[in-house]
C-alpha cells in the first residue's frame, strides 16, 4: 500500500475518532452526471462532509484543489475539508476562504493528531499504521537503523508522533 493510501486511512481514523461514520474513496455522481471519488465522505447525524486526503512535501497544487472544488460543487456537498501534511499556497487560502473550503495543514493536522490520541498508537507490524511507523523512524534516522531495531517482524509496536515534523519530507 503507498503512502498516500496510508494517509488517507490515517485521516479516515481521525474523522472516526471525531465522531463521523466514514467510507473510504467514496464515488458520488454529480448533478453533471460524471462521477467523482472522494478519499472520505463522513456522516454525522443529518450533518456530511466529504475530504480530500493530500500526503506530500510540496504545497498542495492548484490543480489538485481545482478538482476537489469541483467536485464538491458538482456533488452538492455542503462541508469540505482538504488535509495535507504539507501546507497551502497563498492562491489556495485565498480560494478556500471564499468558497468555504476548510484546509487543514501539517500544524493543524499535528494538533488534531493529538488531540484525538492518533499521535501515540499501538499496532501489529503488519497494519497499515506500520508502515508510517517505519517510514517516521527512517526519516529520524537516515542509516534506517531505528526501523529495524524497533520493529521486529510479527510484533507489537507502539508509535508516538511528538518529534516528528510531518511538514518535511520524509525519505522512503
Amino acid at each position: 500500500m503507498n503512502l498516500s493510501k496510508q494517509f488517507e486511512l490515517l485521516v479516515g481514523e481521525l474523522y472516526k475518532r471525531k465522531g463521523y461514520r466514514v467510507e473510504l474513496n467514496k464515488i458520488l455522481r454529480g448533478k453533471s452526471g460524471a462521477r467523482h471519488e472522494f478519499d472520505g465522505y463522513c456522516t454525522k447525524g443529518k450533518k456530511v462532509l466529504a475530504f480530500e486526503a493530500k500526503y506530500s512535501y510540496l504545497p498542495i497544487s492548484l490543480d489538485d484543489f481545482s478538482r476537489f472544488l469541483m467536485a464538491v460543487d458538482d456533488c452538492k456537498i455542503e462541508e469540505a475539508h482538504m488535509v495535507t501534511n504539507s501546507y497551502f499556497s497563498e492562491n489556495i487560502l485565498s480560494l478556500a476562504l471564499r468558497y468555504r473550503i476548510k484546509l487543514i495543514d501539517g500544524n493543524i493536522l499535528r494538533k488534531e493528531l493529538i488531540k484525538y490520541n492518533l499521535d501515540s498508537f499501538i499496532a501489529k507490524n503488519d497494519s497499515p499504521f506500520s508502515y508510517f511507523a517505519k517510514i517516521f523512524l527512517d526519516s529520524l534516522d537516515r542509516s534506517k537503523t531505528l526501523s529495524k531495531i524497533l520493529i521486529p517482524s510479527n510484533q507489537i509496536l507502539h508509535l508516538k508522533l511528538d518529534s516528528i515534523d510531518l511538514t518535511k519530507k520524509l525519505e522512503i
